[in-house]
């Protein structure tokens, strides 16, 4: 069971969005729902790709499927910081950062990969 999970997990996601929504302008919270669910697609099948020998999963469908992702992310990506929305790209851009301080951090403290 994960520290943050559960309710409080989900509270938190909560509190998030309705932060979001208040401070960007509805299009730019759903652009970045949109980058977020592109990311984690593409890593969920990169995590699909570490056990295909176990699931029996088509190697080849897997690696279209992270590029297509990585691909549609970076498309709509561009589309953002082409539209002059600074605040959603800037944001985009710390919320990925952040994540990943967060991730590396969980990891250390939990002796984990």
């Amino acid at each position: 069971m994960t520290h943050f999970g559960g309710t409080r997990g989900l509270f938190f996601t909560s509190l998030l969005v309705c932060i979001f929504v208040v401070i960007f302008p509805l299009s730019s919270v759903g652009e970045m729902a949109s980058l977020a669910f592109l990311l984690v697609y593409a890593m969920v099948n990169v995590g699909h790709l570490r056990l295909v020998k176990q699931t029996g999963a088509n190697r080849f469908l897997l690696v279209i499927a992270v590029i297509l992702n990585l691909v549609l992310f970076a498309l709509l990506f561009a589309q953002t910081i082409m539209n002059g929305e600074i605040l959603t790209w800037i944001a985009v851009i710390f919320l990925l950062v952040i994540s990943f301080i967060i991730e590396y951090i969980w990891r250390k403290k939990n002796h984990q990969k």
